[in-house]
């Protein structure tokens, strides 16, 4: 982003496949941050968007409440994960970094992404502040890419999405969300794991129990 010169600016992945007509369609748009639809190989629509966490969202999260059936259909949840909800354009919180396009006005009033991020949750704050600056972020589904999910890191291990993502929110309830909340959140992710645990080895899904406990030595 530093070096691009145009007036708008495309963030995406290196396991993402641009179907033709998508560049030329987010191009024209006048948002200020645009995110397409992403879809797996089959062309299945992937959870992509969504709200930005609070301590109640996570909460939600942690206990699978965003996972309920008609619940899934209107909570404001970290991850849609009703992918119904997602076929119509609309303003959010924030879209998959896999594939982003925004206004160089943006990155030049906001800056980029805060580089205390590996990986995991790095987009959802960067939007975050994109948006406190007044800036609006569309979700636009009648464009699309197809996006490899983990494809990236999948050598790195199972255990690796987990606990960059719970690593994430720690560090964007730091940076943002009130003291309370942030002495809070720890005891909310820990509780998370503790039910996951038995829950996936009723399952024998062991990996992801190692998963699991591995993110409790790291909260």
């Amino acid at each position: 982003m530093k070096v691009a010169k145009g007036d708008k600016i495309l963030l995406l992945n290196s396991d993402c496949l641009v179907q033709p007509d998508t560049l030329a369609k987010c191009y024209a748009t006048n948002y200020d941050v645009v995110g397409c639809r992403l879809t797996d190989a089959s062309g299945k629509t992937s959870p992509s968007t969504g709200y930005f966490p609070t301590l109640r969202r996570v909460t939600q999260l942690m206990l699978f409440v965003d996972n309920l059936p008609v619940i899934r259909k209107f909570i404001d949840t970290i991850h849609i994960r009703d992918v119904s909800r997602l076929g119509k354009t609309h303003k959010t919180d924030w879209v998959q970094g896999a594939f982003v396009m925004l206004k160089r006005e943006v990155y030049e009033n906001v800056g980029g992404f805060d580089e205390n991020f590996h990986m995991y949750g790095e987009e959802v704050e960067w939007q975050y502040r994109i948006s406190k600056a007044g800036y609006e972020i569309w979700y636009y589904p009648e464009t699309q890419t197809i996006h490899l999910e983990r494809q990236t890191t999948k050598s790195f291990g199972e255990a690796y999405s987990f606990i960059g993502e719970m690593k994430g929110y720690l560090y964007f309830f730091k940076s943002h969300r009130p003291l309370w909340e942030q002495a809070l959140l720890p005891w909310v992710l820990r509780f998370g794991c503790l039910i996951r645990i038995p829950a996936w080895a009723v399952w024998g899904k062991w990996n992801l129990v190692k998963a699991y406990a591995q993110n409790l030595r790291n909260i």
